[in-house]
């Protein structure tokens, strides 16, 4: 016999929640030509290389105002970078780079690139960057002779442009050493030719510097419509900016503004980094959602204090909660909340009997979105910047991140280093996991130092071990626990995902899913923070030892039982669109499989 405390449904609406402001659009000039393919930036020049006209032509960054021209000597160019008093190009039929003085316009020195058919080319650091499509691979090049210091992956399979940040002053050499190594160049010939040993080299040679790093290089995805920040260091992506250009083949940055050339709208797009918000939605949709957890009494014995507590969603930048209603039609749940603050529905069945099955849950109409934080790599903050109530929560310790340990005080320690900026320190660590870490869907949800020493886990273990080595260094973490669209926007769920949220002084909580951005290429690694797929209801928001889920999330059942009794638990959620799909609707996450 099933007995359950039935009236009145209970409906819960809710308001509208606060939209993210729009990508500003900024200042648009015109590109000098019809076929602009590289931008760069050096001594408050601003350069456009053109394809068609063979000429790179010298704008004002302020205004636009077309200046001088230079004639490239680049049959074919395919990218653009600026140095000051020097200029260099790709040629990419021939495979060969340019480098020419900007004052005069003469070529300094060619050379051999360091593959064939070099793409896009930066300067960072004293070095070239060098996009070779077919290897995908950047090759990081001493500028002064062609040879490789260092490979790296290419951003993506449709990357599309590289630029970096202004440079100022010398170029790494005197006028002097560069007249001396490769003669006075003249009428625009070739002072002196090398081969350098760019394609089998990888050797440190000259330019190399002595730290590994410490600009700003940046990237596009034409595919994507995206830019990336990169570190000049090592190539990771820090920060991913979403931009409706259909194909940016240039890009350079002044510290402040962003100056992106599109080669489909021949146009030069200005973009003010400091109007940018913390988050944009980048597409929403309106789904119903029932999630349920069932309990099936097998017998012989009858089940009885039944209670089931079901976590309720909220509003958040990624969701929009517009109606929860109680399953089944008509069930009055008691509302708890638990010691982490997660507010439940309580359901109570005083009896069960042998060969029932109790089922309860919510439906919920929801606005889910899609949602991209900018990272912005230029963000300082410390722990002072942090609010006391956020420290007091989410800095303590519990049963599984264990943050006085050893090995979590040792790795964190590694880790840090001498970083003091709490936005560096958190990506330093998100690296280490990402670079640790090896998928495995194994039972249970072991503790971070047993994951440090056995560097394999489930996302749930994936998220322990992120939240431990965070809070371990002094920054606030915690996880959230989500049902998953699977696939269509009409599908069901029977896995569901969680994953850690970080806070960051100056743009709050975002999303931190170290399972998601362990991927091959590095601008789907980014994707693994500060951006959450449209694809997620977010039902729980945890930090471990609740006194209601304990380490769990959506749901949990308690029950008494007299003698021997066979019960089967399971939870499930149920995706039904409430709007026509799009053509192409967001794919659920597949591979996201939490147990």
């Amino acid at each position: 016999m099933l007995m359950v405390r039935m009236a009145t449904a209970a409906v819960l609406l809710f308001g509208a929640t606060a939209m993210a402001q729009p990508m500003p659009t900024g200042t648009q000039w015109r590109t000098p030509g019809d076929a602009c393919v590289g931008l760069a930036l050096s001594d408050g020049v601003l350069w456009a290389a053109d394809r068609k006209a063979g000429t790179v032509v010298a704008l004002d960054p302020d205004s636009g105002e077309v200046g001088r021209t230079v004639k490239l000597p680049c049959r074919e160019p395919g990218g653009l970078a600026a140095a000051p008093g020097r200029l260099w190009c790709t040629e990419v039929v021939q495979g060969l780079l340019f480098e020419i003085d900007s004052a005069s316009g003469r070529t300094v020195l060619r050379m051999e690139a360091p593959c064939d058919y070099p793409g896009a080319v930066t300067y960072a650091d004293g070095l070239l960057w060098v996009h070779c499509p077919f290897e995908k691979k950047i090759s990081v090049t001493d500028p002064a002779d062609g040879t490789t210091v260092r490979w790296l992956p290419a951003l993506s399979k449709r990357m599309s442009a590289l630029g970096s940040r202004e440079t100022a002053g010398t170029s790494g050499r005197s006028e002097g050493e560069s007249r001396a190594e490769r003669g006075k160049a003249g009428g625009g010939t070739t002072g002196k030719s090398t081969t350098g040993t760019g394609k089998t080299g990888s050797g440190a040679g000259k330019g190399a510097g002595a730290g590994p790093g410490s600009g700003i290089v940046l990237a596009a995805d034409r595919e994507k419509d995206r830019i990336y920040f990169l570190e000049s260091g090592g190539g990771a992506v820090t920060a991913v900016l979403p931009l409706d250009s259909p194909f940016v083949t240039g890009l350079a940055f002044d510290g402040r503004r962003l100056f992106v050339s599109d080669y489909m709208a021949d146009r030069i797009r200005v973009i003010d980094l400091d109007a940018v918000p913390a988050y944009t939605i980048e597409a929403e949709k309106t789904e119903r959602v029932a999630f349920r957890h069932h309990v099936l009494s097998g017998g012989p014995t009858v089940l009885t204090d039944i209670d089931v507590w079901v976590a309720l969603p909220e509003d958040r930048p990624t969701q929009k909660i517009l109606a929860l209603r109680p399953l089944p039609e008509g069930a009055v749940p008691q509302e708890a909340v638990d010691n982490q603050g997660q507010r439940f529905w309580k359901f109570h069945v005083d009896e069960q009997a042998a060969g029932t099955e109790a089922v309860f849950g919510f439906e919920a109409d929801v606005t889910i979105r899609q949602v991209r934080w900018f990272t912005d790599p230029r963000r300082k903050a410390s722990a002072g910047d942090i609010p006391k109530d956020v420290r007091e929560r989410y800095l303590a310790d519990a049963s599984k991140y264990r943050i006085d340990d050893p090995k979590v005080v040792e790795t964190v320690r590694a880790i840090a280093g001498d970083e003091t900026n709490l936005h560096r320190l958190f990506y330093r660590t998100y690296r280490w996991v990402l670079d640790n870490m090896d998928y495995n869907l194994a039972g249970g949800w072991n503790a971070a130092p047993l994951l440090i020493e056995r560097k394999t886990g489930s996302c749930s273990e994936y998220t322990i071990l992120l939240v431990s080595l965070l809070r371990a260094a002094g920054i606030p973490a915690r996880y959230v626990g989500s049902v998953v669209m699977r696939g269509e926007p009409a599908s069901v769920d029977l896995v569901f995902h969680r994953w850690a949220e970080v806070y960051l002084p100056g743009l709050g909580w975002l999303p931190v899913d170290a399972n998601r951005g362990d991927a091959e290429w590095p601008a789907d690694q980014a994707d693994g923070y500060g951006f959450q797929d449209g694809v997620f209801l977010i039902t729980t928001t945890g930090g471990g030892d609740s006194d209601i889920l304990g380490w769990g999330y959506n749901s949990v059942a308690h029950y008494k039982q007299d003698g021997a009794a066979e019960v089967r638990e399971w939870t499930s959620a149920e995706w039904e669109p409430l709007e026509a799909p799009a053509e192409e609707p967001p794919k659920g996450e597949e591979k996201l499989q939490c147990p």
